[in-house]
């Protein structure tokens, strides 16, 4: 069985560093120049290490042992670690953490990863309503959230309410509401040394703490390794350098394009363009009017003289949408962008973002935990 985001700092801790770490040293004589007491020579062998599943993704060790690598399974396709090594199999299901009515009181629910589909019978005296048991005779203050909305007791009577697209059901004093969702489904994120992990709705997120002497690198805690680079990311206010690459989330499936990652700052129309692709997969971040040396943040709620504008096309079409022009499919709406390093031409470039995306028919979609670290041009 393969582990859940959240549990992957717990079972590395039971499993003593064997196994999922295998091959890998803990040097006691490593200097905190080095990366600090506990740290490890690298963390896998890429000779042993088994693909195992980190959300919708193969995950699996890089050649040089000093980092994670993953390969995305396409929507169609879930992550299956029911043997070894994990392979990517078609989805039984395509709504994972969604349960709907098969009739007036059975439910069925898809299992997170798509693997499986739950079949329930509700208990007697309740019924099924919009994928929730819940009681024939309801009593105000019973209201409850549903995968699409929310139900209200009114009169001792359930009344639906279905959110829009990209909202889900939130609860305030015990009120439901729809409102934006908090975090995109599934997707784990790191903030100082946590791993945040979101639930299937993208309603709340689960904390879940590294331990002592862990970092937390790409929603996973791992050791730090011992005088070498570490995957990009944000730990604190410190900015640590790695391979060159755009890193982010979508629908908890992590997205790393690191071919051609780079900023190139253009004189005409003084404008800074952060750039990666992968597999037909393309992301630009650009900053106009700015300066070639520009740090800071940017926050679509937030008026500054230098806009973003942020293109992504998922390689399925490529009608463009607004001033993203073909191939991008996807726009922002939202964002969060934030420049924490700027070196200049020959340096580096790194930062993070958050950003909620429309396409040519409006449907949205939330790349999550983004961070870059790329060349400057």
């Amino acid at each position: 069985m393969s582990p859940s985001f959240g549990q992957v700092s717990q079972w590395r801790r039971l499993l003593g560093l064997a196994g999922l770490l295998a091959g890998v040293s803990l040097t006691a004589g490593c200097s905190p120049d080095d990366g600090g007491p506990g740290c490890v020579d690298r963390l896998c062998d890429p000779t042993t290490f088994t693909t195992g599943c980190f959300g919708n993704s193969l995950w699996k060790c890089a050649g040089d042992g000093l980092s994670y690598a993953f390969t995305p399974c396409n929507n169609q396709e879930r992550c299956d670690a029911s043997s070894a090594p994990a392979t990517c199999s078609i989805r039984v299901c395509t709504t994972p953490g969604v349960s709907t009515c098969l009739n007036a009181v059975e439910r069925e629910t898809c299992t997170i990863d798509g693997g499986a589909r739950i079949r329930e019978t509700c208990a007697s005296g309740s019924a099924c309503r919009d994928g929730e048991c819940v009681p024939n005779d309801c009593t105000t203050g019973e209201d409850v959230c549903t995968t699409n909305g929310f139900l209200t007791c009114v009169q001792g009577a359930w009344q639906g309410t279905t959110c829009p697209t990209g909202q889900v059901c939130l609860m305030s004093g015990g009120i439901p509401s729809c409102a934006p969702k908090r975090c995109t489904p599934l997707a784990a994120r790191c903030q100082d040394r946590n791993v945040y992990t979101c639930d299937a709705l993208g309603a709340t997120e689960t904390e879940t703490p590294c331990a002592d002497g862990e970092v937390c690198l790409g929603g996973i805690c791992q050791p730090p390794v011992c005088g070498a680079t570490a995957p990009t990311d944000v730990i604190g206010s410190e900015v640590t350098e790695g391979t060159a690459e755009i890193r982010f989330s979508v629908n908890g499936t992590v997205r790393v394009l690191d071919l051609n990652a780079q900023a190139v700052f253009t004189e005409a129309g003084r404008r800074l363009v952060i750039s990666a692709t992968r597999n037909n997969r393309r992301v630009e971040i650009r900053l106009a009017p700015t300066t070639t040396l520009v740090t800071g943040g940017w926050d679509s709620d937030i008026f500054n003289p230098t806009l973003a504008t942020i293109c992504y096309t998922d390689g399925l079409t490529g009608d463009g949408v607004g001033d993203c022009e073909a191939p991008f499919t996807h726009r922002e709406g939202a964002y969060k962008v934030t420049i924490q390093r700027n070196d200049g031409v020959g340096g580096r470039v790194q930062g993070t973002f958050e950003v909620t995306m429309t396409d040519v028919n409006r449907d949205e979609l939330v790349l999550s935990g983004g961070s870059f670290s790329v060349t400057h041009r």
